[in-house]
C-alpha cells in the first residue's frame, strides 16, 4: 500500500494497465484477496470501466475470486454473476468444480440459483454435471437445499449424458446418492 500512495495522483491511469493476459489491477486484487488495495482502486474514475473488463480467457474479476476461492474480496467487490467467460463458463462453475462451500454460502442465494439452472457451458453442461464430474456434494448441498428437480437431472450435455450419467461416470457415490434422494417431480420454490 506504501508503494501505491507514490502512484496515487495516476491511479485512475495504473488500473487501466494490462499485463500480457489482459488483465488489470483489480485481476491481482482478486487473485490475492486484497480487499484494502482493492478499495484503493475503487476511488479511481475509471474505476467502473476497468472493473468490467475481462482477461483473454473472457473472465472477469468474478471468475478469478471463484477460481482461487477468494471469499475474503466476495462482499466488496459486488460480484455479477451472471457473465460467461469464452468457454460458457458462470462463476458459480469454477466454485462447484472446486467443491468451495464457504464460496457458495458467501457468493451465491438460494432465490438466484434458479437462474443458473438454464445456462450451460460449451460443452453444454448445466451446474448439475459440473458437480457430478468433480463429485462436489458439499457445494451442491449448499446451494440447493434439501431438494433438486427431476428436470434438471434429465438435461443432456453434448455427448448425450445426464448429470445422472455423468457422476456414475466419473465416480461421484455422494452426488449420485444426493441425486437420487433429493429429487423432486416438479418445480418447487427453493
Amino acid at each position: 500500500m506504501e508503494l501505491l500512495e507514490i502512484f496515487a495522483e495516476k491511479k485512475h491511469i495504473a488500473i487501466e494497465v494490462q499485463d500480457y493476459l489482459g488483465e488489470n489491477m483489480l485481476f491481482v486484487c482478486a487473485r490475492s484477496g486484497d480487499v484494502e488495495m482493492f478499495q484503493w482502486f475503487a476511488g479511481s474514475n475509471n474505476f467502473f470501466r476497468a472493473r468490467g473488463q475481462q482477461n483473454y480467457k473472457g473472465q472477469t474479476i468474478e471468475h478469478v475470486v471463484c477460481i482461487e476461492g477468494k471469499t475474503a474480496i466476495v462482499q466488496e467487490i459486488r460480484p455479477k454473476l451472471g457473465t460467461q467467460d469464452y468457454y460458457g463458463n458462470l462463476p458459480i462453475h469454477y466454485t462447484i468444480a472446486k467443491d468451495d462451500e464457504d464460496m457458495v454460502m458467501s457468493y451465491y442465494r438460494k432465490r438466484e440459483c434458479r437462474e443458473y439452472f438454464e445456462i450451460r457451458n460449451f460443452k453444454y453442461e448445466t451446474i448439475f454435471h459440473i458437480a457430478a464430474k468433480h463429485n462436489s456434494y458439499r457445494s451442491l448441498k449448499a446451494l440447493l437445499g434439501k431438494s433438486i428437480f427431476l428436470e434438471e437431472l434429465l438435461k443432456r450435455d453434448f455427448k448425450g449424458d445426464t448429470p445422472l450419467h455423468t457422476a456414475a461416470k466419473s465416480g461421484s457415490s455422494e452426488v449420485l446418492e444426493f441425486f437420487m434422494t433429493a429429487c423432486t417431480p416438479s418445480y418447487l420454490e427453493l
